[in-house]
């Protein structure tokens, strides 16, 4: 009885343990957000040859309401800096907005658009 005991508490710690060492998980943005960012996105055009592109964008929403781009993860140059152009300080306004808080959104541009 008292193996089983110390298996329990045993497991208990791993388990415990395991899910300290995660490090805090990063929100999805908010629809709202999303959408705000589409917006910003397709009032211009991308080039063609952006189209079949990927990213992921992190970033951060600071106290003045503004994107701050903090990476963004793509094998195109050319649409790093073109999300970064359409993005980076330009204001967003949705209910859930935390200070301060790190967001992370794909971005794939299709044919016509994003």
């Amino acid at each position: 009885m008292r193996k089983i005991s110390l298996m329990l508490i045993a497991a208990m710690l791993l388990v415990t343990g395991s899910m300290w060492a995660n490090g805090p998980e990063t929100e999805k943005p908010t629809k709202q957000l999303t959408a705000r960012i589409w917006s910003l996105l397709k009032k211009n055009a991308f080039d063609a040859e952006l189209v079949d592109q990927t990213a992921d964008v992190r970033f951060i929403v600071n106290r003045d309401h503004e994107i701050v781009i903090l990476t963004i993860d793509s094998n195109s140059k050319e649409l790093e800096y073109a999300i970064k152009y359409k993005l980076n300080y330009k204001k967003v306004e949705f209910s859930s907005y935390k200070e301060g808080e790190t967001y992370i959104i794909p971005i794939r541009v299709v044919a016509g658009r994003i």
